[in-house]
C-alpha cells in the first residue's frame, strides 16, 4: 500500500513540473488557456508570436508547446519547422479555426503531434495535453530502458569464509532500508557485487540497479554521465542524454570509487542527495528522482578528508552504514569455491586441479584480489589440457612469487620490465590512491590503468 501511495505522489509531482508554452496572438485565448492549465496543475508560460515563442523555448525549456496556426509575421507552420530543428522531440499541438483544417493537416506533415479546432473545448484541450504527456513519458522510459539494458549481467558473491559471512549479514541488515551505504575495500574485492546484492534484497529489487566507476571516466565527462545533458549543451551533444540519476529512479545508484571524484563534482553530488533533484547539463529545469545511493572506495577515506581531497559533509551523507570487505589474501578459505566457480564460468564445470595448483593460489597474496584471480584462472584454463589444472599452467607469472624468488636467489637478475612492474605495484600499494600513484610515477592515470590491466592479463 505504501509503495502505491508513493507512486501516486510521484505522478502528481511530475504533473506539477510539466511546463506548457502557449503561443497565440490573441491575449484572451492566452489568458483563458493559462487559467485552465494552471487550475489543472500545469506550469504555464505564454508568447504572443511565433518568434517570441521560439525565444521562450530557448529560455524556459518547456515540455509541450500549444500554438495557434494563424499568426502575423510568422505563422504556426513556419514556427513549427524552426522549432523541430531546435528541439526535434518537443511535442507540439497546434490550434486552428474550422476554416483552416487544411493548414492543420499540413502542420501534422511537418511534425505536429496533434491539432485542436477553435473554439476550443476545454476537456479536449486537457485530454490532448495529457495524451501527449503520456506518450512523451513512455518515449523517455523506452530510451532509458535501452540504456539500462547495456548494463552487463552480474555475478554472485562466492565464498563461506567468516569474513564473507559477516559481509553477507551486513548486506541483509542494510537491504530493507533507504539508508546510504559506503563499501570500503581494495580494488578487485567485489564491492560492486556487494552493492548489487543489497539492491536485490531490497524493496527496490524490481527497479534498475545502475552502476558507474567514477575512476574510469574523466571528471568533465562524469558529470554528463551522472546528470545527463540536453541537446546542444556543449560541443558534441547532438541528442538529449539521460543521466544515471534519472535512470536509477525508484532503484539504486552505485558510485564505485567515489573517492576519485573531483571536489566540484562532489559538491553537485551532495546537493542531489540533499534535494533528490537534479538538472541536466544545459537545462534550467529541475527533475525529481527517487534513488537509493550506494558508494564504494579503495581509498583511506579519513586520510582523503584530512588532506582536503574529499568533502567531509559528503562523507557523512554517504556513510551512515559502512561495510568493509576483506582482501582475498585474508580469506584464503574461499579460494576452492572461487576456483570452482571461475572454472565453470570459463566453460569447464568438470575440470579438476592438482593440489599443487590450489596450494600455489593459497600462498599468493593476490594484490589484484578476485579480479586478478579470475584472470589467472582464465589463463590457466586456456593453456591447460582441458582435463586437469596443473601448477605449471600458472606460468609462474605471479609478481609476489617472483619477488620472493629473487630475494632468495641473490644471483637472479630481474628484467627492466619486471623492475617497472614491481615499482608500479609497490607505489600503488604505498599511496593507496591510483591518481596520486600516477602523479608520483610521472605518468597519466590512463597509462597507469593500462599498465595495471596488462599485468593482470599476464597473471602478475
Amino acid at each position: 500500500m505504501l509503495r502505491m501511495q508513493l507512486t501516486q505522489k510521484k505522478k502528481i509531482n511530475i504533473m506539477n513540473n510539466y511546463k506548457v508554452l502557449v503561443i497565440d496572438d490573441d491575449i484572451q485565448v492566452r489568458e483563458a488557456l493559462q487559467t485552465l492549465l494552471e487550475r489543472n496543475h500545469y506550469s504555464v508560460s505564454t508568447a504572443s508570436s511565433g518568434s517570441a515563442g521560439l525565444k521562450q523555448v530557448r529560455e524556459s525549456d518547456p515540455d509541450l508547446v500549444l500554438s495557434d496556426i494563424m499568426m502575423p509575421e510568422m505563422d504556426g507552420v513556419e514556427m513549427l519547422k524552426r522549432l523541430k530543428k531546435m528541439v526535434p522531440d518537443l511535442p507540439v499541438v497546434l490550434m486552428t479555426g474550422y476554416s483552416s483544417i487544411e493548414g492543420a493537416v499540413k502542420a501534422i506533415r511537418h511534425g505536429a503531434d496533434e491539432y485542436l479546432t477553435k473554439p476550443l473545448d476545454h476537456v479536449e484541450v486537457l485530454h490532448v495535453i495529457e495524451k501527449a504527456q503520456k506518450q512523451q513519458q513512455l518515449s523517455e522510459q523506452n530510451k532509458m530502458l535501452r540504456q539500462r539494458l547495456a548494463q552487463k549481467p552480474r555475478q554472485e558473491l562466492i565464498g563461506e569464509s567468516p569474513e564473507l559471512k559477516k559481509v553477507k549479514q551486513e548486506i541483509a541488515q542494510s537491504a530493507n532500508s533507504n539508508i546510504s551505504v559506503l563499501i570500503l575495500g581494495e580494488s578487485g574485492t567485489g564491492k560492486e557485487l556487494i552493492a548489487e546484492a543489497i539492491h536485490r534484497q531490497s524493496a527496490r529489487n524490481e527497479e534498475p540497479f545502475v552502476a558507474i566507476n567514477c575512476a574510469a571516466i574523466p571528471n568533465d565527462l562524469l558529470e554528463s554521465e551522472l546528470f545527463g545533458h540536453e541537446k546542444g549543451a556543449f560541443s558534441g551533444a547532438t541528442v538529449r542524454k539521460y543521466g544515471l540519476f534519472e535512470m536509477a529512479n525508484r532503484g539504486t545508484l552505485f558510485l564505485d570509487e567515489i573517492g576519485e571524484m573531483s571536489l566540484p563534482l562532489q559538491s553537485k553530488i551532495l546537493r542531489a542527495l540533499e534535494t533528490q533533484k537534479i538538472r541536466r547539463i544545459g537545462s534550467t529545469k529541475e527533475i525529481s528522482t527517487d534513488f537509493r545511493l550506494i558508494c564504494s572506495t579503495n581509498l583511506n577515506i579519513q586520510k582523503a578528508m584530512d588532506e582536503g581531497s574529499f568533502r567531509t559533509d559528503l562523507y557523512y551523507r554517504i556513510s551512515p552504514f559502512i561495510i568493509t570487505v576483506s582482501p582475498l589474501r585474508e580469506r584464503a578459505s574461499d579460494l576452492p569455491l572461487l576456483l570452482q566457480h571461475f572454472v565453470a564460468v570459463a566453460g569447464y564445470p568438470h575440470l579438476q586441479w592438482e593440489d599443487e595448483f590450489l596450494k600455489a593460489l593459497t600462498q599468493y597474496r593476490w594484490p589484484g584480489n578476485i579480479r586478478e584471480l579470475k584472470n589467472v584462472i582464465d589463463r590457466a584454463v586456456l593453456i591447460g589440457d582441458g582435463q586437469v589444472l596443473r601448477h605449471a599452467d600458472l606460468g609462474l607469472h605471479i609478481l609476489d612469487e617472483r619477488s620472493a624468488n629473487s630475494k632468495s636467489d641473490p644471483t637472479k637478475i630481474l628484467t627492466l620490465a619486471e623492475v617497472e612492474q614491481q615499482h608500479i605495484a609497490n607505489t600503488v600499494r604505498s599511496v593507496n590512491n591510483k591518481t596520486k600513484a600516477a602523479e608520483a610515477l610521472g605518468i597519466s592515470l590512463k597509462t597507469l590503468y593500462n599498465k595495471l590491466h596488462s599485468y593482470t592479463q599476464k597473471g602478475g
